[in-house]
């Protein structure tokens, strides 16, 4: 059989590519494999696009971590023979980096504009930025700020993290690069699908403070309407914390699918019409891995092309699974276990 494997990141345990080549060594035992480490953006970003890249060389710089007196080690990618740059957001202010006890209200992107700043100074002329993972709500000022823009109250004064204080955005700095925002969500900045309702809380804000990250983002939105013009609550606007509405105002700024980054580079139709059987998974697969997240893609366009699916994820919601051919829980076992317990539906 033609085994096309492609999972997404297991957060909390292995990468998509650390997953890709585990399920490979085992079902390669009996068949036929081909993998792709899939990603949206978030965690793992750098280590997928590495995988189907690897003369890409990595390099790292000493950044702003989650919260501003955080310094933190963050790699990124360097294309030299193109010009281009990766970045993962989430290695300057990824939720997975950030201290305890979480601090929703003080967590800051500033970390992303000096990742910035070091592929524009190392010559970037594209940067494509994976959105997602991030412990910060701050509507992308952060990176602004990083980037040379201030942000004032009514005297003219800084405002620091507090939006519900902004008076006037003070652009300057240089111009950046061309940004490719790379993002499978497509919740908007503001209200009930928005960056504050829908994130903040895996973020460690309490009701409070959802409340208020929602007043700062509002407050970001309605200045950037009044004295730039822009409309920054559209779909995608919200991912990282509103990171994409920030950089969208340097008017360099494009959203874009990560899944789809992945899928070109690494040939994803062709893969799909070598196989017989597509395996996918996650961590946690539920209702919303359907909705736009890269394992409920894959599925969809495995099943559109009549090839039989299966999922392997720690966990799997009732009533999730779309006509799956296969599905292994974990349960706790281990994630090779989970590939072992798939040979043995498939009766090999």
């Amino acid at each position: 059989m033609n085994i096309f494997i492609a999972p997404n990141a297991f957060k909390g345990t292995h990468n998509s590519v650390e997953v890709a080549q585990i399920w490979a060594g085992v079902l390669g035992d009996k068949h036929q494999v081909q993998t792709l480490a899939l990603s949206d953006g978030g965690d793992g970003f750098l280590d997928a696009i590495h995988f189907l890249i690897p003369e890409l060389s990595r390099r790292t710089h000493l950044v702003t971590g989650p919260y501003p007196e955080q310094r933190v080690n963050a790699d990124w990618l360097w294309d030299a023979s193109n010009n281009i740059a990766y970045i993962e957001v989430a290695q300057a202010c990824g939720l997975a980096r950030a201290t305890q006890p979480l601090r929703p209200l003080e967590a800051t992107t500033f970390g992303v504009g000096e990742l910035i700043l070091a592929a524009q100074k190392a010559g970037a002329e594209d940067i494509y930025l994976g959105l997602g993972g991030t412990a910060s709500t701050d509507a992308g000022s952060g990176a602004l700020r990083a980037l040379g823009w201030n942000f004032v109250d009514d005297a003219g004064r800084d405002i620091g993290q507090d939006l519900t204080r902004l008076n006037q955005m003070v652009v300057g700095g240089a111009q950046p690069p061309g940004l490719n925002l790379m993002t499978d969500v497509n919740n908007p900045l503001l209200g009930d699908q928005g960056a504050a309702v829908i994130f903040a809380p895996q973020k460690g804000a309490t009701p409070r403070d959802v409340e208020l990250l929602e007043a700062r983002l509002a407050a970001f939105w309605l200045i950037a309407r009044d004295q730039l013009g822009m409309n920054l609550s559209f779909p995608g606007s919200g991912a990282a914390g509103g990171l994409g509405a920030g950089l969208s105002l340097t008017g360099q700024a494009h959203l874009g699918s990560g899944f789809d980054l992945i899928a070109d580079l690494g040939d994803l139709e062709d893969k799909l019409r070598w196989a017989d059987l597509v395996v996918t998974g996650e961590g946690a697969f539920d209702s919303q891995s359907m909705m736009g997240k890269a394992t409920g893609r894959i599925i969809s366009l495995a099943q559109s092309k009549r090839k039989r699916t299966a999922v392997i994820a720690g966990s799997i919601a009732p009533g999730s699974l779309p006509m799956i051919d296969y599905a292994v829980a974990l349960q706790g076992k281990s994630v090779r276990d989970g590939a072992v317990d798939l040979l043995s539906q498939l009766g090999s």
